[in-house]
């Protein structure tokens, strides 16, 4: 709510606001610069606000640490996806799911079983390593998911079966009230 965000004398928030239904599917679009990442880190609590609020569940959430905020439900990508170079896809998987206290796999973990879990991450394509850092997120459970850019540098069919899979991953999820 009214998210207003300076770098230095630049605004790249002005009075932001988002408001999202349990359920919802939301895209946010806009031209490079236009501050959608910075909102997505004023949510996730990667960077503070200098003005607004953020309420995840009704409950304010804005000076709430980044762990908090994930405990409490919201999980994110980001737009280069942020994997451990060395470990497997299992062991993505694994450290995940203890993150999120022995969670078992997601609903829909079915959508990710065709990448091999012996493989190390930095051998995926960046394509799956998109679907694996998705399924990470996905192990939490959260009640809001937060997709930076996840389509960005994949080619057309790569980015087609990217959004039949989300589709999917939804269909399985809004029954837990995913956003």
């Amino acid at each position: 709510q009214g998210i207003v965000k300076d770098f230095e004398g630049n605004r790249a928030l002005d009075g932001a606001e988002l408001i999202v239904q349990p359920g919802e599917i939301v895209c946010l679009i806009g031209p490079n610069g236009a501050g959608k990442t910075t909102l997505f880190n004023v949510i996730s609590g990667a960077i503070k606000p200098d003005a607004g609020a953020v309420m995840l569940s009704g409950a304010a959430v804005t000076r709430a640490a980044t762990h908090t905020r994930i405990a409490a439900g919201l999980a994110r990508t980001f737009q280069v996806p942020s994997l451990f170079p060395g470990l497997t896809v299992n062991d993505h998987l694994i450290l995940a799911r203890q993150e999120a206290g022995n969670a078992p796999l997601p609903v829909a973990y079915g959508e990710f079983a065709r990448l091999n879990g012996d493989t190390p991450a930095e051998a995926l394509s960046l394509s799956d390593r998109r679907s694996l850092e998705i399924a990470m997120a996905m192990c939490a459970r959260p009640t809001v998911l937060l997709l930076d850019e996840p389509a960005a540098g994949l080619v057309y069919q790569e980015s087609k079966g990217l959004v039949e899979t989300l589709r999917r991953i939804g269909a399985a999820h809004r029954r837990f009230g995913t956003t």
